[in-house]
C-alpha cells in the first residue's frame, strides 16, 4: 500500500507539468525577445558610464513605453523603430551588436504583431530625427551617449510590456 501510494504522489506531481500544452511560436518569440531586451540591456550598462546629459531636438525619441491599454505592443514597436533609425542614423563603430540588437528585436515584435493581426506603427518622428542627426554631426559622440542612456531605460521598460502582452484589439 505504501509503495502504491508514493507511485501515485509521485504521478499526481508530474501530472501538472506534463499536461501543460508547450508554447505556441509567438508565446516563443515573446520569450526570446525578452531575453534578447535584458540581454541588450546588459551589453548596454557593461560600458563605461556617461555622464547625464540633455540635448534639445532628441525629445522625439521615445523615453517611456506605454505600459496601459489593450495594444501595448504596437506603441513598444513603434519605439524600437525610432532606436532603430536613430542607431542606424548614428553609424557609430562600437555600438555595432547594439544595433543588430534592437533591430533583431524590432523584427520579432513585428513579427508577433503581424500574426496577432496588430497594426505595425512606424516611428512617426524618424525623418525629423534623421535630419536633426544629420544636421548636428559634430555632436555624434554626445548624442550617441543620450540616445544609449535613454535606450536602457526603453528597453527596461518593453521587457514589463512583454510579460504583459496580450492579443491587440484592433
Amino acid at each position: 500500500m505504501g509503495r502504491s501510494c508514493v507511485l501515485l504522489c509521485a504521478f499526481l506531481c508530474f501530472l501538472p507539468q506534463s499536461s501543460s500544452a508547450p508554447p505556441t511560436a509567438t508565446e516563443t518569440k515573446l520569450q526570446n525577445a525578452k531575453l534578447l531586451a535584458q540581454v541588450t540591456i546588459t551589453r548596454l550598462q557593461a560600458r563605461p558610464p556617461q555622464v547625464n546629459m540633455r540635448i534639445s531636438g532628441l525629445e522625439r525619441i521615445p523615453n517611456t513605453v506605454s505600459l496601459s491599454g489593450p495594444d501595448s505592443l504596437g506603441p513598444t514597436i513603434e519605439g524600437l523603430h525610432c532606436y532603430v533609425e536613430v542607431l542606424r542614423s548614428l553609424g557609430l563603430e562600437n555600438t555595432a551588436q547594439i544595433q543588430a540588437d534592437v533591430e533583431g528585436l524590432w523584427l520579432v515584435l513585428k513579427s508577433v504583431a503581424q500574426s496577432w493581426g496588430c497594426s505595425e506603427p512606424q516611428c512617426s518622428a524618424a525623418q525629423q530625427l534623421i535630419t536633426f542627426l544629420r544636421n548636428n554631426t559634430s555632436y555624434k559622440l554626445t548624442i550617441s551617449h543620450v540616445v544609449l542612456e535613454k535606450l536602457i531605460s526603453y528597453l527596461q521598460q518593453a521587457v514589463r510590456v512583454l510579460d504583459n502582452a496580450s492579443r491587440c484589439t484592433s
